[in-house]
């Protein structure tokens, strides 16, 4: 080790240069280890500024008896054709739906096979749109939950019916609801805020000057 720093083999060598500032870093976290735990006061500080970082998503929870549009490949009048024929198919099914009182459990048998999934448990509405669409996913969140059988929806893939049973708007949450979250997130914002202040510290020891490379 001695003689490979007699050589100079530590000059200029930037992954030394980076592996001594980990290293660094390491000894400056001795500053913060014993720092108080954040009071209850703080933690709520810290999440009243950063309120919108913990919104809870709309989500919901449905299932859906699907009826595919056949015209895709078809010319702009008969595909126009193929589906509304598909429209009225699933306005036939929807009424057989309701009438029979197909709850969600039964739903697999009737319908056509879907690309994605049948049931949607607290699905947010990005995920809805990944699967279906926007225009269906703006379509879905409009609706309210209910023992009736709704739609049809049109999507990117055909049309569908849904039994909603569960559909909740977008919210901000409590701090209880997010207490181990938000507490995670303030104490590692102090453990950085601590770091840089270490790091600040030991820099202001030394001159530092800047030069510019010319290529």
């Amino acid at each position: 080790y001695r003689e490979a720093l007699n050589l100079g083999l530590d000059r200029n060598d930037e992954i030394l240069r980076r592996r001594l500032i980990q290293k660094m870093e390491y000894v400056a976290q001795g500053f913060y280890n014993e720092v108080p735990p954040i009071s209850e006061a703080q933690l709520n500080e810290f999440f009243q500024q950063n309120k919108q970082d913990y919104a809870i998503a709309a989500n919901a929870t449905f299932t859906h008896v699907f009826v595919s549009n056949t015209g895709d490949k078809l010319d702009s009048q008969a595909q126009a054709q193929a589906q509304a024929q598909a429209q009225a198919q699933a306005n036939k099914l929807l009424h057989k739906l309701n009438q029979d009182k197909v709850s969600f459990e039964d739903a697999g048998r009737l319908g056509e096979r879907f690309l994605y999934h049948r049931n949607y448990i607290e699905r947010s509405e990005d995920y809805t749109n990944s699967h279906f669409g926007k225009r269906f996913s703006q379509a879905l969140f409009q609706l309210a939950a209910s023992e009736q059988w709704q739609g049809p929806i049109a999507s990117e893939h055909g049309w569908h019916l849904l039994l909603i049973n569960h559909l909740s708007a977008a919210r901000a949450p409590t701090l209880t609801e997010v207490a181990g979250v938000v507490l995670a997130d303030a104490q590692r914002q102090q453990q950085q805020q601590l770091l840089r202040q270490a790091v600040a510290k030991i820099v202001s020891k030394y001159s530092v000057q800047r030069t510019s490379l010319n290529l």
